[in-house]
């Protein structure tokens, strides 16, 4: 389902699929190549959400982020089944693991693998860590 947020409207090309069951609303963009499946959630209501060329977003994912943030998934970019992108960017070609939870302002290096959730900002709204590992899989305690 597609839905307007303030007048705008997603874009979608149209070689990508998005599963009617899916939930894509307002300022979205998704590129060629692109696969969304059922159950996901991306809300561009708040700020933009971008996906570049092939990227996958299994199902029961949720995207979204902190008002005025743009979340970036770039090309080739994975996202696995249950996951949260919070305001985070996404290198290429990155596979974020089943129910991992990236949070705003986070940033994942291109080729890197997530398995677990990852913070960058404390309880006081302040960016405590930027993560932009390069080639690296990363869990949660190593974060």
């Amino acid at each position: 389902m597609f839905y307007s947020f303030n007048g705008i409207r997603p874009v979608v090309h149209a070689s990508s699929f998005v599963h009617p069951q899916a939930v894509v609303t307002g300022d979205v963009q998704i590129g060629k190549n692109c696969y969304i499946g059922p159950g996901a959630a991306l809300r561009g209501d708040w700020g933009t959400i971008i996906l570049e060329d092939g990227c996958n977003v299994q199902e029961n994912c949720t995207i979204h982020m902190f008002p005025g943030l743009t979340v970036l998934l770039k090309e080739g970019s994975h996202i696995g089944h249950g996951a949260i992108i919070h305001g985070a960017t996404i290198g290429r070609n990155c596979l974020v693991g089943m129910n991992s939870v990236l949070m705003d302002h986070v940033q994942i290096g291109d080729e890197s693998i997530v398995m677990d959730t990852i913070e960058s900002v404390d309880f006081m709204g302040r960016v405590s860590k930027m993560y932009e590992a390069e080639f690296n899989v990363l869990f949660g305690e190593q974060c």
